[in-house]
């Protein structure tokens, strides 16, 4: 009898804390219930806690045991919903089946459930069927919605239309208005969608909205407003047809220079003999005079190469010439500039001066004369100098010097096949044909679409620690390297920056900038022992402390700045100082020794000091939701009373594998503490999670007013479970001041 009592005290208890959002506790008495009853309603409440904590692994995990138990509708539901949370939708669509046969009457939101799982999963004639179902239970907007976007999808706007407006009535939402507005729009019926889309943008800002209302105005003639459109949008993500739109909205005003800066932007996002066109015809149009000087000077050049030109020559083109580099940003108008400050340094003093100006931090100091003195002299040598590489290597375009060649989505990774995607070993190898192996000096610049697209996805799908996944990246990429030396080119790397990019990439930023970090330190390494050069601007780029992307140095979020702007410019002369010039080829090197991958085993230990999330916190001062920044709060410390328990729960910004973790407190009292740290692990081939738990008991290390407790994983059994989330528990006797804790993993 006491036992049930017990039971029910418990399980009260943690209903309790569950109604009030204390998860954590609510766990903490639910458990407690479990371990006296088995209850297949209390694994269903743990799952549902875990579900509240974005935990959905977890959750999965408790409802599963519990349906084990007992199958019973509502676990169903809450599986097949932590299923779609965690985009595992065919299993989902399962589970609210399963759901729906065990339920006695009809619930709309399983119906609803499997339609957006359906939806996910491309399937709209399905995804339309079970909204309808839904429907005809409970009228909801969301279900008009879907509806809605189904029938969008399978490109029936006039009934798509009708399924908007009804979710409209019912609630004004900007997802439906969006979605009326993209249907007018592909009806052509302008007028109407952009009254739409300006509803859904009063609701919310959005990239796709702010362009279809840019594409709407544009199309009746209202460029002013279009030029507003587009404009925001670009703030938001850079899209080359957007630019190329803007440009088409200016050139209708007559504001053909910034119509020009539209174009040419476009261009150099998207090279196409179009885009090339448009651009030299609006330049021809905005510059008559400029372009008929050009080609005077051009004339004289070809008839006068040998021959010195007189410095009033030089004086009276200054000003026609220096206008044509703003515009033209072509090979032949850098290479006229550069001849002609060859003999007088007037126009080459007055442009450096001009890019001075125009950049405003202290470091951007462009020095083109030293730079072109690096590079003349090397010429000598390789007469050749080719950069190669994906969308970050445009940053060494628009150089006299260099010839550059983009090969699309090429990665480091598959540069050594030969029939890959992307055909980047075909694009090299003809590339490459026209050139002299012995006079050529090749540049590559891949990687960033390895570490942004590929390694942590690889490394949480095969459950292997992104280190792994790194080195064998690597090694396929200096096959292909050693592909080159052996025929002869000599060849330097552009390392990847990395930078931001959410919603671009399945991790986090400081998980990719962690991961270029550790790319970037095996990559010097595999260069040393060949000796062949590597630079990589990643130091500048990345704050080194939180690996967040210093945003002075990027035009957006992961591209760094155009070579033919002031700060793009001495990027790319930093680069080429690094890559050319003995003098500035250390940065980017890192720290640390490098063992076989054939022997790989955990070795370095290295503190993580990136910024992790507080899911949960019942220890004052320390709120949920917010950065912990490591706890850097060892000036005065958190004061925390005796007989009490208190937890933090912390999500890792980087999954990796914990070595250590140390709590540091400074006692006031007796020191009577208890303190556990909890790893929950997981396994993402057999998507099971694990926990492994330490529990310290007497302090480790005491220093001047501080002890510390050191809590050692030492489980390398296990070395290839990724730790995704710590919980810290504390307890003690007498009052005592907690300063932080550190954590470190294992690196490879």
């Amino acid at each position: 009898m006491n036992k049930e009592i017990d039971n029910n005290l418990n399980y009260e208890k943690g209903v309790q804390y569950f109604n009030k959002g204390d998860y954590f506790n609510s766990i903490n008495a639910f458990n407690a219930a479990f371990n006296k009853s088995n209850s297949w309603k209390v694994l269903q409440c743990i799952g549902a806690c875990y579900f509240k904590l974005y935990q959905y692994p977890l959750a999965i995990r408790h409802l599963r045991k519990s349906i084990e138990l007992k199958e019973n509708w509502d676990t169903y539901k809450g599986l097949a919903n932590a299923l779609y949370r965690s985009t595992r939708y065919k299993e989902a669509v399962v589970a609210y089946k399963k759901s729906i046969t065990l339920k006695k009457s009809k619930d709309a939101t399983l119906y609803s459930g499997i339609a957006w799982s359906m939806y996910q999963l491309k399937d709209y004639v399905k995804a339309e069927e079970y909204f309808q179902y839904a429907l005809n239970i409970t009228k909801t907007w969301k279900e008009y919605q879907g509806i809605g976007w189904a029938l969008f999808n399978q490109k029936n706007f006039t009934n798509s239309i009708k399924a908007f407006k009804n979710s409209i009535d019912l609630q004004e939402d900007w997802y439906s208005l969006q979605g009326e507005g993209l249907c007018y729009f592909y009806m052509t019926l302008y007028d109407k969608s952009v009254k739409s889309l300006e509803a859904s943008k009063r609701l919310k800002i959005e990239p796709h909205t702010l362009q279809y209302l840019g594409i709407g105005y544009y199309e009746m003639c209202l460029y002013r407003k279009a030029i507003e459109n587009l404009e925001a949008s670009l703030t938001i993500i850079e899209d080359w047809k957007t630019y190329e739109l803007l440009g088409s909205s200016y050139e209708s005003i007559d504001e053909l220079e910034k119509a020009i800066t539209s174009y040419k932007l476009a261009y150099l996002m998207n090279i196409n003999k179009e885009l090339l066109v448009k651009t030299k015809e609006i330049m021809a149009k905005a510059n008559s005079n400029y372009l008929i000087s050009w080609n005077a000077v051009m004339r004289n050049i070809k008839t006068s190469a040998t021959t010195i030109l007189k410095e009033e020559f030089i004086l009276a083109q200054s000003s026609v010439l220096k206008k044509l580099v703003e515009l033209l940003d072509t090979k032949e108008s850098y290479y006229l500039l550069w001849t002609l400050s060859a003999t007088k340094n007037y126009l080459r003093n007055n442009f450096i001066n001009k890019v001075n100006r125009q950049c405003q931090t202290k470091d951007c100091n462009v020095n083109q004369i030293g730079i072109d003195q690096t590079i003349s002299a090397y010429k000598k040598i390789r007469s050749n100098i080719v950069s190669i590489g994906d969308s970050h290597g445009e940053i060494l375009s628009h150089n006299e010097y260099i010839d550059h060649y983009r090969v699309g989505a090429g990665t480091a990774y598959n540069l050594i096949k030969k029939n890959s995607t992307s055909e980047s070993n075909k694009q090299i190898k003809n590339i490459l044909n026209n050139y002299t192996p012995n006079d050529t000096l090749v540049i590559l610049t891949f990687g960033e679409i390895d570490i942004r697209a590929h390694i942590s996805k690889q490394s949480l799908k095969q459950n292997i620690v992104s280190d792994v996944i790194i080195r064998k990246t690597i090694l396929r990429y200096m096959e292909y390297i050693d592909e080159l030396l052996s025929k002869g080119y000599q060849v330097a790397i552009n390392g990847p920056h990395c930078g931001g990019g959410e919603g671009q990439s399945s991790s986090t930023m400081q998980q990719r900038n962690d991961n270029c970090e550790y790319f970037n330190r095996v990559l010097k390494y595999e260069c040393n022992v060949r000796n062949i050069r590597f630079y990589s601007f990643f130091e500048y780029a990345i704050n080194q402390s939180s690996l967040t992307k210093n945003n002075e140095y990027f035009r957006d979020p992961i591209h760094l700045h155009y070579p033919f702007t002031p700060k793009g410019k001495y990027i790319q002369n930093k680069i080429l100082f690094g890559l050319i010039d003995n003098k500035e080829n250390s940065s980017g090197e890192a720290k640390g020794e490098f063992n076989d991958m054939e022997n790989s085993k955990y070795k370095n230990l290295e503190k993580s000091s990136t910024e992790n999330k507080i899911l949960l916190s019942n220890i004052p001062g320390i709120r949920p939701d917010e950065p912990d920044k490591q706890l850097q709060i060892l000036r005065g410390g958190i004061l925390i009373n005796s007989d009490r328990y208190y937890g933090i729960l912390v999500e890792l910004t980087i999954f990796s594998k914990i070595k250590r973790i140390e709590l540091i407190f400074n006692p006031i009292d007796k020191v009577v503490l208890e303190t556990e740290c909890i790893l929950f692990n997981s396994n993402n081939s057999t998507k099971e999670e694990s926990t492994i738990i330490n529990k310290v008991t007497n302090e480790t290390e005491r220093g001047n007013n501080t002890i510390k407790f050191t809590h050692e994983f030492n489980n390398i059994s296990n070395d290839f479970n990724l730790t995704r989330y710590v919980m810290i528990n504390i307890s003690t006797k007498y009052k005592i001041k907690f300063l932080g804790y550190r954590f470190y993993r294992y690196r490879f």
